[in-house]
C-alpha cells in the first residue's frame, strides 16, 4: 500500500510524540519498519520541512549526484547517511544513482573493449 506524505508524517509523530512502537505502527498500517525509522531520522534532522511537497520536487545536478556516489563507493558513508544528508525521501534514490553510474561505467569499458564508436 502506498502511503501519502501526510500518512508518513502522522506515523512519525505517532512514534516520536506518542511513543507508539515502530513495530506496532508498521504492522497496523502496512508500513516497513526500516522506512519508518528512516522517516523518523529525516524528521529529527529537518522537521516537517522534509515532508513538504515542494521539497520533494528538487532536482540534482550531475555533479551533486557524483559527489554522493563517490562518498558511497569510497565507503566514506552509507546510502542512508548520504540520503539523509541530502534530505531525500528514500535512500533508494541514491542507490539508483549508484547503479546507473556503474552501468554507465561498464558501458564505457565495453565500448573501449570492442572498439564501439563513441557518440
Amino acid at each position: 500500500m502506498k502511503h501519502t506524505i501526510n500518512d508518513k508524517l502522522k506515523f512519525v509523530k505517532m512514534h516520536l510524540a506518542e511513543d507508539v512502537p515502530i513495530g506496532e505502527i508498521a504492522s497496523k498500517h502496512g508500513f516497513e519498519k526500516t522506512s519508518l525509522k528512516y522517516y523518523c531520522s529525516l524528521y529529527k534532522l529537518y522537521g516537517e520541512k522534509a515532508f513538504n511537497k515542494e521539497e520533494k520536487a528538487r532536482r540534482y545536478t550531475r555533479e551533486k549526484k557524483l559527489k554522493a556516489i563517490i562518498l558511497i563507493l569510497g565507503e566514506e558513508k552509507t546510502l542512508r547517511e548520504v540520503a539523509l544528508s541530502m534530505m531525500l525521501s528514500d535512500p533508494k534514490i541514491v542507490s539508483d544513482w549508484v547503479k546507473k553510474y556503474k552501468l554507465e561505467e561498464l558501458w564505457t569499458e565495453l565500448k573501449k573493449d570492442f572498439n564501439y564508436p563513441s557518440n
